[in-house]
């Protein structure tokens, strides 16, 4: 049979102050409710490199922020010759939220996340920044950039 070597290493640095802390780390991130697993972010998948703002100024209300860098360099246990994949490409995760607790034990989250390639985009880097809109200001400047023309007010 074909051995399937594993290896993970989770590290963590962490700042808090009284009302949020910030975290730069290589670990899961777990998010959402399920009898056997988390339905949004479980850690099925291995851990990946991170920062992450969270911040809750008052008990009801909280927001959340991270930035991952994602690694497709695992080996798939599924051996399919069809989907042989010889490039690997950089992939990223961003993905904020804000959560109101009205009642104790009912939490309701709103949020969005976007999970993008190639390159670094500043943009994502922030926390509070519409990733709809990102992603509008993005497609634009790649399409110019790639087309070769300008636009004039």
């Amino acid at each position: 049979g074909r051995d399937i070597a594993y290896t993970d290493v989770r590290s963590s640095i962490s700042a808090d102050w009284g009302w949020g802390n910030v975290v730069i780390a290589k670990d899961f991130i777990e998010y959402g409710y399920a009898k056997f697993g988390n339905l949004v972010l479980s850690n099925k998948a291995p851990s990946f490199p991170f920062i992450r703002l969270d911040i809750k100024p008052v008990d009801w209300f909280s927001f959340k922020y991270f930035h991952a860098w994602l690694s497709s360099n695992i080996i798939d246990s599924v051996n399919l010759a069809a989907y042989n994949r010889n490039i690997y490409r950089d992939k990223y995760l961003a993905w904020h939220s804000l959560t109101i607790t009205p009642l104790r034990g009912l939490d309701i989250s709103i949020g969005e996340s976007v999970v993008y390639s190639d390159e670094l985009e500043i943009l994502y880097l922030m926390p509070i920044m519409f990733y709809y809109l990102a992603d509008e200001f993005i497609s634009d400047r790649l399409i110019n950039l790639a087309m070769q023309t300008s636009k004039y007010l």
